[in-house]
């Protein structure tokens, strides 16, 4: 060992005669030294701290001090200081204890000619200990650095040695898993993370070493503590030892289950888009053929109402031709409930009458239902009002109740039978918790409360938390597109309402809508029926005319409809001019606009619509009476209509009364 700077030496003896002989042996060295001398403990204790030795020798006895006191103060001090006992009488055996306690070395004074030699060894496996010691304090920090890295990775990192053992499970590992490392290292990776399906796959995964390497990158399943399976995506590295064989492996994954599961969220949703297309055109066609349905009820109604004046009254054809009347009307109901429904609107909020829409809901839906299936019906009387959009709240009941009937439907084979119940009330929520999320409503004020609850499966709990998720469904292929409950989910929230289930398998499952009161809404008309349509936009008897000789011009594309204009408006001593076609009425009032009283239109027709008609005949006489006829017409579209300047709107079918209250309306 070469030595550059001076050995600092503190010498503790208290017999002057032995320090310098000591001294004069160090002397012979080929080594720089400083040395100093110290007598007692005080001396011993000042120059540790000033002097700041790099070794210490060391006599065992002194008068009020001994070596061991002093070996003990220095390695409190410092584990790197070398401590040398010279001696002059004792044992063998004191020797080799103090030895065991750490004393670097021990010398005989007769043997004192090894002494440099002594110090020079002593001093290198010092400096030996302290790199050691901190490369290993080194190696702890990167160790600990690692560590660091591996818990604050969003990586997955697995260690296996070459038997598939887990020897590292970082922190990602455990948050995905829900494992936690003891649980994990030291195991086989099957034992608890690798599905019992693959277990024995993965045993020989492990004994193929050729396999072993190949592989990579690969894809496998991984179980959670909670049972859940997981997909990763792995990229591996191997160790390998001396020989070329592997002695551990590190794999560096990610969680990809979201991904898997949005890929075929995606798959999913490309086929419920199809089906929602299909639902749209199917809407659309069901718009268009209540509209020709509108215009064959219009004239069979119109008809009717022509032969009742020609059979006797008690007359057992006239009770026939009412008997006919009445169901046309009723279908003609249900065709306008079907439009109102199909029809696409901007949203627009007025007073609704809850009892009033549900009751209309499900006159449509009893049709269609499986008679099987009861819906009760419990109104709370004067219910208040909300604020709301028309279509939107009909659609939201309408989901909510076919998802009752298809749930009674599969319990057809055990029951044969099923009941829809609904209740209508008013309520105040004392529990705001249960309204989590929903933070449009004012927990403070009374709310409508609508319950539907139904007879049917339930819906499993594992499942429940799903509900309200886009195309989530649990119906077969076919039969459901999964949108019900997110679109009443949906409608309710812009409402500011809420909706809460409760649900048990086997027993059914009760939906809890809860709805804001609209503030002036006390005392309000309830919404118009289209049946009240016409009446509200007719004047009060004092306000109408005498009917007079008048010459009308009736557009409109179906030729029954024009023939019953013709026969109805000849009858009442009027002249009807009809043609189905736009471009030749335009025609026709350009000729004789001087001449005709009044021009009803229908809004549908194939050369040209009814408002760009109406425009036409403005332009030839701005004063030309119009009257609006149409059966795709909901109450914006009649405001609309009424305030542009028709006398009237008259909706399909139309009865013969109402077309007479109408004719009164025009002034001569």
């Amino acid at each position: 060992m070469k030595i550059n700077k001076p050995i600092r030496i503190l010498h503790l003896e208290d017999n002057p005669y032995d320090a310098q002989i000591i001294e004069r042996e160090i002397q012979k060295s080929d080594f720089i030294y400083e040395y100093i001398n110290v007598i007692n403990k005080s001396g011993f204790l000042y120059q540790l701290k000033k002097f700041k030795p790099d070794i210490v020798l060391s006599d065992h006895t002194l008068k009020d001090f001994n070596s061991i006191e002093a070996f003990e103060i220095v390695k409190k001090y410092s584990l790197y200081i070398p401590f040398i006992l010279i001696t002059g009488t004792t044992s063998e055996e004191f020797a080799v204890a103090r030895i065991k306690e750490g004393v670097d070395d021990y010398i005989l004074k007769s043997s004192i000619l090894r002494l440099p030699e002594a110090i020079k060894n002593s001093l290198k496996k010092k400096q030996e200990a302290f790199e050691n010691t901190q490369n290993l304090k080194k190696l702890k920090q990167e160790k600990e650095f690692i560590k660091l890295l591996l818990d604050h990775s969003r990586l997955l990192v697995l260690v296996l040695d070459r038997h598939g053992v887990v020897k590292i499970f970082n922190k990602a590992c455990q948050r995905l898993t829900g494992f936690s490392s003891s649980e994990i290292v030291h195991k086989p990776v099957w034992e608890k993370l690798v599905p019992v399906e693959q277990t024995e796959r993965s045993k020989k995964f492990f004994n193929d070493e050729k396999g072993y390497i190949e592989k990579n990158e690969y894809i496998n399943n991984w179980v959670t503590k909670e049972g859940n399976s997981v997909l990763i995506q792995w990229s591996n590295s191997f160790f390998f030892n001396k020989k070329g064989k592997i002695k551990s492996m590190l794999g560096v994954g990610r969680d990809i289950t979201d991904m898997n599961n949005l890929k075929n969220e995606n798959e999913n949703l490309s086929n419920q888009l199809i089906q929602a297309q299909k639902m749209e055109i199917l809407g659309t066609m069901t718009s268009g053929l209540a509209h020709d349905y509108n215009n064959i009820l219009a004239a069979l109604l119109g008809n009717l109402s022509l032969i009742d004046p020609l059979l006797t009254r008690g007359s057992r054809e006239l009770k026939i031709i009412k008997r006919i009347e009445t169901s046309t009307t009723r279908l003609a109901a249900l065709n306008q409930q079907l439009l109102q429904f199909t029809r696409k609107s901007q949203q627009e909020e007025k007073a609704l009458n809850i009892n009033s829409l549900i009751e209309e809901t499900c006159n449509i839906i009893i049709k269609t239902v499986d008679k099987r299936v009861e819906i009760k019906k419990q109104f709370q009387p004067d219910l208040p009002e909300t604020m709301g959009d028309e279509n939107q709240m009909m659609q939201l009941f309408m989901n909510i109740i076919m998802n009752g009937v298809d749930a009674i439907s599969e319990t057809f084979e055990k029951n044969n039978c099923g009941t829809i119940n609904i209740h209508t009330a008013r309520t105040i929520l004392e529990n705001e918790k249960q309204l989590f999320g929903y933070h449009g409503v004012n927990l403070n004020s009374e709310l409508l409360k609508v319950t539907i609850s139904d007879t049917g499966t339930g819906i499993p709990e594992s499942i429940q938390h799903n509900i309200f998720q886009p195309f989530f469904t649990t119906k077969s292929k076919g039969k459901g597109t999964g949108l019900g409950l997110s679109i009443a989910d949906s409608v309710i929230k812009k409402h500011k309402g809420a909706i809460l289930y409760d649900s048990e398998k086997g027993i059914g499952t009760t939906f809890y809508i809860y709805l804001p009161i609209r503030v002036n809404g006390i005392g309000l008309k309830r919404p118009e029926t289209q049946k009240q349509v016409l009446e509200n936009n007719l004047p009060q008897e004092s306000q109408r005319k005498t009917l007079k000789f008048l010459k009308i011009l009736i557009v409109d594309d179906e030729e029954d409809v024009l023939e019953f204009f013709g026969d109805v408006l000849t009858g009442l001593g009027h002249y009807p001019i009809t043609t189905i076609s736009g471009n030749k009425a335009l025609e026709i009032f350009r000729k004789d606009f001087k001449n005709i009283d009044l021009v009803i239109i229908d809004l549908n027709l194939p050369d040209m619509n009814g408002a760009q008609i109406w425009d036409e005949l403005k332009k030839i006489n701005p004063t030309t009476k119009v009257v609006i006829f149409s059966g795709a017409l909901v109450q914006e579209d009649i405001n609309d209509y009424l305030k542009k300047g028709a006398i009237a709107v008259l909706l399909k079918p139309l009865s013969l009364e109402k077309l007479k209250e109408a004719l009164k309306m025009v002034g001569e």
